[in-house]
């Protein structure tokens, strides 16, 4: 009598399990997920390029509307990886439209206290008091 082994179903994803499924899904998709990186890199690209340029505005606005909904798309595409499904190439197109203006307005939100304290870097007085100081310190450590 011809009988198929049972098939060992994966243990159940817990905190000792986490790292172990997550190196497994990782070597199983590698060439999926090196391309799917390299179109990130694509998104992160422009950005890269303008702020080596010190166009560190431009660079800032690039960043905010490509490599945040790219990052957001690419970990939404991973994520079902993870799940155990194949999410085809266009899934990650659909991610960064679907995503876009969540994670943009997420930057924006991100972007605002590095903005602050390079506005405050420009106008703080020499003798200014010591909790503007100290929260221009604290800006710049969250930056």
């Amino acid at each position: 009598m011809d009988q198929k082994p049972a098939l060992i179903p994966d243990p159940p994803l817990t905190r000792d399990t986490y790292v172990v499924a997550t190196v497994r899904c990782l070597w199983e998709n590698l060439p999926r997920l090196v391309i799917a990186g390299l179109g990130f890199s694509v998104l992160a690209a422009p950005s890269f390029v303008l702020g080596v340029l010190g166009l560190w505005g431009p660079a800032l606005l690039a960043g905010l509307l490509l490599v945040g909904p790219g990052w957001v798309a690419l970990l939404q595409w991973e994520g079902e990886l993870l799940a155990g499904r194949t999410p085809s190439w266009t899934a990650l197109g659909r991610n960064w439209l679907r995503y876009w203006l969540p994670s943009v307005r997420l930057g924006m939100l991100a972007l605002f206290p590095p903005a602050l304290a390079q506005v405050w870097s420009e106008r703080l007085p020499a003798h200014a008091p010591l909790w503007l100081l100290g929260l221009h310190v604290a800006a710049w450590l969250y930056a």
